[in-house]
């Protein structure tokens, strides 16, 4: 319609008329580039909004679970410890997961496949990666602790303590005292993993504008001087 009457309006060499139209049709062309990215603003902040409610409810899953592992690590860890120091010779405390061993990393592949970094601060883009990896890297580890436990304790339990001390029967064997030494690696980096996740929780609720890193002292931390040192316990 507003063509036609255009083309009508140049053969009557109506310039006004034609002029008045052509502003019509930018300033229609205008409203409808601004509508159309209002609409896309508004279907990626709900997308992100949807993202964000998604990992946080991963980031509080995983603290808890990750809250018992170390419970449970602390409590086995410090009876067995207590039992040597009565000069006992207990039998090493063994970690155990019921489920699979490495943690869970489908969030961080979806988040990366849909394009979600682009509505993410790309700081805090950048640390969710780092997080997610350094999680799944702790679940390597774990991986590794209890590939020795199912290999190197758990047939040869039935033996009895003595199996796992040397020959006089006055220390652990090296290998176990390695072992130990590893869990309790594992331990420091679960217990530092929770603030990160805490404070990483907290920067979702401005995903996508700049704020203060999350990680801390955590990459500050000699873990393997500290697991060397509480090896020498042993």
């Amino acid at each position: 319609m507003l063509l036609r009457r255009m083309i009508e309006h140049v053969r009557a060499q109506n310039w006004t008329a034609v002029g008045l139209d052509f502003v019509i049709v930018v300033v229609g062309v205008f409203i409808g580039i601004q509508v159309a990215n209002w609409n896309d603003e508004q279907a990626g902040r709900h997308r992100l909004e949807q993202i964000v409610e998604a990992m946080r409810t991963d980031m509080a899953d995983a603290r808890r679970v990750e809250g018992n592992f170390l419970t449970s690590i602390a409590s086995g860890v410090s009876e067995f410890e207590a039992a040597l120091e009565r000069g006992e010779q207990p039998t090493p405390y063994v970690f155990r997961i019921k489920g699979s061993d490495t943690a869970p990393n489908k969030m961080w592949d979806r988040l990366r496949d849909a394009g979600v970094g682009e509505l993410v601060d790309p700081k805090l883009w950048f640390e969710l990666s780092h997080f997610y990896s350094e999680r799944e890297g702790i679940g390597v580890k774990i991986t590794r602790y209890m590939t020795y436990t199912e290999e190197q304790v758990l047939p040869y339990l039935h033996l009895g303590p003595d199996y796992f001390y040397s020959g006089d029967g006055a220390e652990l064997r090296p290998e176990v005292i390695a072992s130990m030494g590893r869990l309790k690696e594992i331990f420091e980096y679960l217990d530092a993993l929770g603030p990160w996740s805490e404070c990483l929780e907290e920067r979702l609720d401005a995903a996508s504008e700049p704020g203060p890193s999350c990680r801390g002292d955590y990459f500050f931390v000699d873990f393997v001087e500290r697991s060397s040192a509480a090896g020498e316990q042993y």
